[in-house]
């Protein structure tokens, strides 16, 4: 028999296998390569118990914990030590958690959801939760069968509604494909939300005009140019004010910053 023939059956048996353990094997599969995507240090799975020795059967390249989903006060407690260990961004897998009340827990009391950690669960209604546009919060979704995973992201512009959109799809025979890899270029259509846009005037690169009330009208200068080149570039809107002590800015004795760097 051919090697080619013995391969096909392989991959079915593989394929009929996972099928018949929930799909166990697939998303393990995916987390692995997410992390490889994020380039994460170190790998942190809170699952089941029944699926907790499931995941010691295969070693992946960077340091992995496994937190058995069945106090969810000892699992917060757990995570807190293992995410402050020292590594640079863990990767943490909720793998088929959906219980609300400990999601937000794990944003209020460990900030899960921001910028300093990648985390992964399956896809939920996640309104509830206070997102950023730097934020590393992924939905997997099992489609088109049992071997086919889309990947979703969430973030929130200036905290407003979760925006979710489609990142990239898994499946078992062309792995992880993500087709914009740069998430700043996934999010840089910021839907038309307004940024403040403190201003002064100095000399040639920032002419002010102003109305009645004191309140800047219009911006010329290059200055003005760069920022109307950006809001056209990144879909958003601006409100120009100046700042009321006419300064550019200092800091306060507390450490925080004044005038135009603090409005």
């Amino acid at each position: 028999m051919s090697s080619k023939i013995w391969l096909t059956i392989t991959l079915l048996l593989i394929h009929h296998l996972a099928a018949e353990g929930g799909n166990g094997l697939y998303i393990r599969s995916l987390v692995y390569d997410l992390q490889e995507f994020f380039a994460a240090e170190n790998l942190i799975i809170v699952t089941s118990a029944e699926e907790e020795e499931c995941w010691h059967c295969h070693v992946p390249k960077v340091p992995m914990t496994v937190l058995p989903f069945d106090n969810a006060t000892s699992v917060k407690a757990s995570l807190h030590i293992v995410l402050h260990a020292g590594s640079q961004l863990p990767f943490v897998a909720l793998v088929g958690i959906t219980d609300k009340l400990f999601i937000n827990d794990l944003q209020n009391e460990l900030s899960l959801f921001g910028p300093d950690y990648v985390a992964l669960m399956p896809i939920q209604e996640v309104g509830y939760l206070k997102l950023r546009l730097d934020s590393n919060l992924y939905l997997y979704s099992l489609n088109d069968g049992v071997d086919r995973f889309d990947i979703r992201e969430a973030y929130s512009i200036k905290s407003g509604p979760i925006i979710e959109q489609h990142m990239g799809t898994w499946n078992f025979t062309a792995g992880l494909s993500v087709p914009v890899s740069d998430i700043w270029q996934r999010r840089a259509d910021l839907r038309g939300v307004e940024l403040v846009d403190a201003m002064l005037e100095w000399e040639v690169f920032n002419r002010l005009t102003f109305d009645a009330e004191g309140r800047i009208e219009s911006a010329r200068g290059p200055f003005a140019d760069i920022m109307s080149y950006l809001s056209a570039k990144l879909n958003f809107t601006t409100r120009m004010v100046k700042p009321t002590d006419g300064q550019w800015a200092g800091r306060e004795a507390n450490g925080s910053w004044n005038s135009m760097v603090g409005m």
